[in-house]
């Protein structure tokens, strides 16, 4: 429409009115545009001014309005008919389905009738599960009366659950006990809070084992552990009980007879030549024998009032203490040297061993020393050592060369044959002499610096050198000098062998 003429008070006013649909959307109201536009410029109105009103503008407005209105409307049935063809898909689709889920109910309504089968299949199998079970059930019933072990289930809840008839000599139980809640049961076991350790594996899952004794004096070894359904989980606690009587009376004999050892092995040690003491850890002297009084000079009774630390000097203090701390780390010390002050104020060299010794029916450590004179004990081992030399030369005593054992000194301690028909002197004689009287006096020199050598680590040296025989001839011979020695190194004779060169 057009041509709209409107007055505000003086004012004349002219308009076109255009009405416009929109596009609407599926499932929703149809919606018109109203649009009103100024034509032409207001001008003052007059009263006597004809008003005019074109009628085929307006008709031809409003065709060209019906002819877009028609325009959307074919647009829109269009689009209708193009929702009705998808929907009719939707519906063929949408059937079909139904087609497919009515097929697949009937192959889930055969499968049913095979599941029901099954079931009645499953239901025999539970019917021979329950008889297993029913003989599993008797079997444990018969197991745990002959293992005669007695034995106490109890619940998460420690209520009784199970018990074999054993336990009826431990606990006043009855059968009409089961369910009963566990801390209603009395029982005979001396010195423990049994409740509180049934409790504490209930709670903390970990087994406890301990031997117990009843009113009676009858021995059990009690063990305490989680009753497990899986890996994780636990349901309740097992008690057993198992009869050790016989097994502490014979303890009981083995330690009186291994009392009646210790004294006499006491009584041993008491008269060993040895130094042997026991001491606290921080160094108080608590046994002392009679070694101990013969290397130290200290007896037993003023011993036994003293620190052992009073016998280490003092350039010894930190060595000893890192020997202590080595014994509590677990190391051995099964043989070192060490220095001891005596009574006397006299320095003394020993050769000692340490351990750590745990004292019966006691949680205390004690340090357990024997020790004695190194210089005698290294004697000994001379002697010994030099008893083997002997022994060797023994052997070689009939080897086709002589050969001259000396010691450091010179002094002649072996001769052999060869050197009896070498140089004249039997061994006897030979024993009695020193190795430089059979040497002429202008080699003598060459001699005590081939032994220098030898004795001063380069091994065995060969040598051409004169010798005197008894009958006063000078002879030439080859001397293959070498050391014959301690395993700890120290040389303690020289061996020559020597052979004449025509």
């Amino acid at each position: 429409m057009s041509n709209i003429r409107n007055r505000e008070k003086d004012v004349l006013r002219t308009f076109k009115l255009l009405f416009k649909p929109l596009p609407g959307r599926k499932n929703q109201e149809n919606l018109v545009a109203v649009m009103l536009t100024e034509t032409v410029e207001s001008s003052k109105f007059v009263e006597t001014e004809p008003l005019t009103y074109d009628v085929s503008q307006d008709a031809n407005q409003r065709i060209l309005d019906l002819e877009q209105e028609l325009q959307f409307t074919r647009e829109n049935l269009q689009a209708t008919v193009e929702e009705l063809e998808t929907s009719n898909e939707e519906l063929q689709a949408t059937n079909e389905e139904l087609l497919a889920s009515n097929e697949e109910l009937q192959s889930t309504n055969e499968e049913l009738q095979s599941v029901n089968e099954e079931l009645y299949t499953v239901n025999a199998e539970h019917q021979g599960k329950i008889v297993e079970l029913t003989l599993l059930n008797n079997d444990l019933d018969n197991l745990f009366n002959s293992t005669n072990i007695a034995t106490l289930f109890l619940d998460e809840n420690l209520d009784i659950r199970r018990f074999t008839p054993k336990l009826q000599s431990i606990f006043h139980i009855l059968e009409s006990d089961l369910y009963r809640p566990f801390f209603h049961l009395t029982h005979s076991i001396q010195n423990l809070d049994v409740l509180a350790v049934v409790k504490r594996v209930n709670d903390d899952h970990i087994s406890f084992d301990q031997e117990i004794q009843l009113t009676n004096g009858h021995w059990y070894l009690m063990r305490v552990i989680p009753y497990a359904i899986s890996e994780r989980e636990n349901a309740g606690v097992i008690l057993t009980f198992i009869d050790v009587n016989q097994l502490k009376r014979t303890q009981f004999e083995l330690h009186k007879r291994e009392q009646e050892e210790t004294k006499r092995l006491a009584r041993f040690v008491q008269f060993s030549s040895d130094a042997v003491c026991l001491l606290e850890m921080d160094g108080k002297i608590i046994t002392w024998n009679k070694g101990a009084e013969n290397l130290y000079g200290w007896t037993e009774q003023e011993a036994l009032q003293m620190n052992f630390k009073r016998l280490i000097p003092k350039a010894e203090k930190q060595y000893a203490k890192q020997g202590v701390d080595q014994l509590l780390e677990g190391k051995t010390m099964s043989s070192f040297k060490a220095k001891r002050l005596t009574k006397s104020g006299i320095v003394t060299d020993v050769l000692a061993s340490a351990c750590i010794f745990y004292p019966e029916d006691t949680s205390r450590k004690l340090i357990a020393l024997t020790e004695r004179d190194y210089f005698r004990q290294h004697q000994e081992e001379i002697k010994e050592c030099v008893s083997c030399l002997h022994k060797l030369v023994s052997v070689i005593m009939d080897a086709e060369e002589a050969i001259i054992l000396f010691d450091l000194n010179g002094s002649i301690v072996a001769w052999n044959k060869d050197a009896e028909h070498l140089y004249g002197w039997e061994s006897r004689e030979a024993l009695n002499m020193a190795f430089l009287e059979i040497v002429p006096q202008e080699e003598q020199a060459n001699v005590l610096s081939l032994n220098n050598e030898i004795l001063s680590g380069e091994g065995s040296k060969t040598i051409k050198s004169k010798r005197l025989t008894k009958h006063g001839k000078t002879i030439t011979v080859t001397m293959t000098a070498s050391v014959l020695g301690y395993q700890s190194g120290e040389i303690l004779l020289i061996i020559s062998n020597e052979r004449i060169i025509n």
